[in-house]
């Protein structure tokens, strides 16, 4: 198997599990993922990293970068947007909570899952064939 088709394969089969498990903890709200956090990326982000192990799966490389695009794109608005909803409100309770939020393992999971489908995608340098073996130099004894 070649290293590129091992890391897309677990890197989609992180991103899958990383939706699903908790991001940070907030003392008031608890354990919070990404679905429920942001529920249109958390979809958008299952659907494309499904897509990308079907791709490649298949072998299919036109799809598997369409899928990193998309994935990187939905992780990146997903960030945009929700920090925000985490620690971004100005009044009173927030203020205090922002300095106890707490990052779970879930975000390093999906950290790693995008760095691992970014990884597969670097191309690798070609095996030279191996080269023949330099004739001896011990004469050849012809048998009469």
């Amino acid at each position: 198997m070649q290293t590129g088709f091992i890391f897309g394969i677990l890197g989609a089969l992180l991103l899958l599990i990383g939706v699903f498990v908790p991001l940070v903890s907030v003392p008031v709200y608890g354990g919070i993922n990404l679905l429920q956090l942001q529920q249109p990326v958390a979809i958008a982000l299952l659907l494309l990293a499904a897509a990308h192990l079907i791709f490649c799966i298949n072998k299919v490389s036109w799809g598997l970068y369409a899928t990193k695009i998309g994935i990187l794109a939905a992780i990146g608005f997903g960030i945009y947007r929700g920090w925000d909803r985490i620690t971004g409100n100005t009044n009173f309770i927030s203020s205090l909570l922002k300095p106890i939020v707490k990052i779970h393992w879930g975000t390093g999971l999906l950290a790693a899952g995008i760095l691992i489908l970014m990884a597969a995608a670097v191309p690798r340098a070609p095996v030279p064939p191996p080269k023949p073996e330099a004739p001896s130099q011990v004469p050849e004894v012809k048998e009469e």
